[in-house]
């Protein structure tokens, strides 16, 4: 589908430009930052408000747009590094070629830890066992050579009297069978959690279980990503066009270069500002940015 620039245009300067007062080049600018604003507040619901400083992880951008916005995202979060992958048009099958096929079970049990069944947890986590092993056909898996390893992760959710709230924890145990260790355990990581989440903990605090459950992980034999061979900087040979793009940065036009994706070659460095057009998905590197191929086939845009 070939856009239709002067629709787009129109559209603008009937529906905002015009009953703000704005030049439509203003106007369309202010979409693009309201988006921006709406995705980084986004990014930070399941970071920030969870615990996480965003400065200490990198920004996976996929989609067709998805790295036009990423690296306004990445500096206003204070975030280091973008990671687009070539095959971001198509990354979520990519990741369903990736995954390992999993399977969640839970039953509810309710007990205080001074007074639980441990025989009936045991009971409960060989009921979900059985039962994960009746919903996928582990021996027929296994010839169809797609199976490298099942393995079986074991989980319980633990609150303080009278919170509402539940927080999940690993219960590790030893052997196949949970012992009273294994509880007490999985109740040091529940003080730890609470307070890496709500900032306190109590462990004097009588600790309540809601839910045991259990996680079936079969881990597929996954498509192996070839390397590439790393080329060196110089990425004249890629340069398809210098055209006009807007730079919200500088609040105004300027020539930049733009790229054809397929003929960057890995170690190739992109200054910004810039565009890397691949066939599905568009890059745009913002002022102070660079961008390198790496040998996993992943841009690597450095935001200063």
């Amino acid at each position: 589908m070939k856009l239709d620039r002067q629709a787009a245009r129109t559209a603008v300067e009937a529906k905002l430009s015009k009953p703000l007062g704005l030049d439509v080049n203003e106007a369309a600018s202010g979409i693009f930052r309201i988006v921006n604003s709406n995705m980084t507040n986004g990014i930070r619901e399941v970071s920030v408000k969870k615990g996480y400083d965003p400065r200490d992880f990198n920004l996976v951008a996929f989609g067709g747009n998805g790295a036009v916005h990423a690296g306004v995202q990445a500096r206003e979060l204070g975030m280091q590094q973008v990671i687009v992958p070539r095959t971001a048009s198509a990354f979520s099958a990519w990741g369903m070629l990736g995954s390992n096929i999993v399977i969640n079970k839970m039953r509810t049990y309710i007990a205080n830890l001074d007074h639980y069944d441990l025989s009936a947890v045991n009971a409960l986590y060989d009921g979900m066992r059985a039962e994960a092993g009746q919903d996928i056909s582990n021996e027929k898996l296994k010839q169809s050579g797609l199976v490298s390893d099942i393995e079986y992760n074991y989980y319980i959710d633990m609150h303080y009297n009278g919170e509402t709230y539940e927080i999940t924890v690993p219960l590790i145990p030893a052997g196949r069978a949970v012992t009273g260790d294994d509880i007490r355990d999985a109740a040091d990581r529940f003080h730890e959690a609470h307070k890496h989440l709500h900032t306190f903990s109590n462990p004097d605090a009588l600790v309540y279980i809601m839910n045991v459950k259990l996680e079936m992980v079969v881990r597929t034999n996954r498509p192996r990503i070839a390397e590439r061979s790393f080329h060196g900087q110089e990425a004249a040979h890629a340069l398809r066009t210098r055209r006009r793009a807007y730079c919200p940065d500088e609040n105004d036009f300027r020539e930049v270069p733009v790229y054809d994706g397929r003929r960057v070659a890995c170690g190739n460095l992109l200054e910004g500002p810039c565009i890397i057009e691949e066939p599905a998905t568009t890059i745009v590197v913002y002022r102070g940015q660079t961008a390198t191929l790496n040998q996993s086939d992943c841009y690597e845009i450095s935001v200063s």
